[in-house]
């Protein structure tokens, strides 16, 4: 970022400090954003120095290494959230990208999985039909799908 620079600052700055203005001053404090600023920061910090009550902890050294140590745990417990939550998003997808393939490259068992379900067939009969190793495994991997999408909730909350 490009700072202002304003050929009246120094001058700015000393009659802020002093409280001593001349007329040309201040009538270019009112049209100059840079030596506005100047004068509002003195002001501010004047304030500052004045009241003790606003400034009784900034003299303890240590209190303040804690705040910007806690700040920057903070900070960093945010960056790791931020990872955690998108993790997260990347998780979800692909459940259910893994879901819906299975379902496409098992779109004959599904389909005979619905027959069964309406004609009301014997499990012995649809077991019977697809016993293979191929059928068992597929079988559970959407079981464990299914689980993992009705657990996610529940997990994602702790």
């Amino acid at each position: 970022m490009k700072r202002a620079v304003c050929l009246h600052e120094d001058a700015t700055t000393r009659a802020a400090r002093s409280g001593e203005w001349n007329s040309f001053l201040k009538k270019h404090v009112d049209e100059c954003a840079a030596c506005r600023e100047v004068v509002e920061t003195s002001r501010w910090m004047q304030a500052l120095a004045q009241d003790p009550a606003l400034n009784h902890d900034s003299h303890d050294a240590s209190l303040l290494w804690w705040r910007a140590q806690l700040s920057e745990k903070q900070a960093q417990a945010e960056r790791a959230q931020s990872v955690l939550e998108w993790t997260e998003i990347v998780v979800a997808c692909a459940m259910a990208v893994a879901l819906a393939g299975w379902a496409a490259w098992n779109w004959a068992l599904l389909q005979v999985a619905a027959d069964w379900l309406e004609t009301g067939l014997s499990p012995q009969t649809w077991i019977a039909a697809y016993s293979g190793e191929s059928s068992f495994w597929s079988a559970f991997s959407v079981l464990l799908l299914a689980a993992l999408l009705v657990a996610y909730p529940i997990l994602a909350e702790e």
